[in-house]
């Protein structure tokens, strides 16, 4: 069975003398692994499209194994400006882990994909900082990927604001100062954290604008640093994973690299 498709590689692991594994985010058919054979040869015509974090065409036919096997690649975008930052590289390498995480379906990898393409293009071009950029990924991703947090309005009273908004990030939910403390989710030693209406307001245009709008909004410093926070903490509960290149990302964000 031949398949021709686009799509991002996240991952790769070599395998044999000259061989790759590549984990793909593709277009419409999901995460898929692909081998490529000889492309860790500098002369293979795959070596160059299937670098990691390329943006390749495909025509791939299914093996034996449980992988595809690369007839054919021809990169579309190499994002080649990322290699050149170590502090960028190690940010996009994390938004790689994480759609791997994810584990995109057919259903939702196109979203996924068009998400990571405008992250990388925008990181690479430095549209936007970096500490703005992590959290649109982090909470689109996750809410494309079933993990949407409920933030219309008070779980318990359906107020759409108020002035003592929390967000409860183990439950996904939002609740009015007054009606948490009497609500089922209430316990003394849950995280619950405060959200001005700035940044519920930034949240809520993360989660339903359009895919081209996300990235359009302005906080103040104050609001921007509290945002970056809530999402990591939100991402964090819901992924319990060790990401490799977030920690690098995070400890030259501490140092104050970026």
């Amino acid at each position: 069975m031949q398949l021709k498709t686009n799509g991002m590689i996240l991952k790769q692991r070599n395998i044999g003398e000259n061989d790759r594994i590549l984990t793909v985010l593709t277009q419409d058919a999901g995460l898929i692994e692909v081998c490529a054979r000889r492309s860790r040869s500098p002369k293979n015509p795959l070596t160059a499209p299937t670098q990691l974090l390329n943006y390749s065409s495909f025509c791939l036919y299914k093996g034996k194994a449980s992988y595809y096997i690369a007839d054919s690649a021809e990169s579309i975008r190499a994002f080649y400006d990322l290699r050149l930052d170590i502090v960028k590289l190690s940010l996009a390498g994390y938004f790689a882990e994480l759609c791997v995480f994810l584990a995109p379906t057919a259903e939702n990898s196109e979203a996924l994909l068009r998400l990571l393409l405008n992250t990388c293009h925008l990181l690479e071009t430095d549209h936007y900082p970096m500490e703005h950029l992590r959290p649109v990924f982090e909470l689109r991703a996750l809410s494309v990927s079933g993990f949407m947090p409920n933030l219309v309005c008070c779980a318990e009273c359906n107020a759409y604001e108020a002035s003592d908004m929390l967000f409860l990030p183990l439950d996904g939910v939002l609740c009015c100062q007054k009606c948490y403390l009497k609500s089922g989710y209430y316990r003394e030693d849950k995280i619950v954290l405060p959200l001005s209406s700035a940044v519920l307001s930034a949240m809520r245009h993360i989660i339903f604008s359009d895919t081209q709008k996300i990235f359009s909004f302005r906080l103040s410093d104050s609001a921007a640093a509290k945002l970056y926070e809530i999402v990591r903490t939100y991402t964090s509960l819901h992924t319990e994973a060790d990401f490799k290149s977030l920690h690098l990302f995070d400890t030259m964000y501490h140092r104050g690299t970026i």
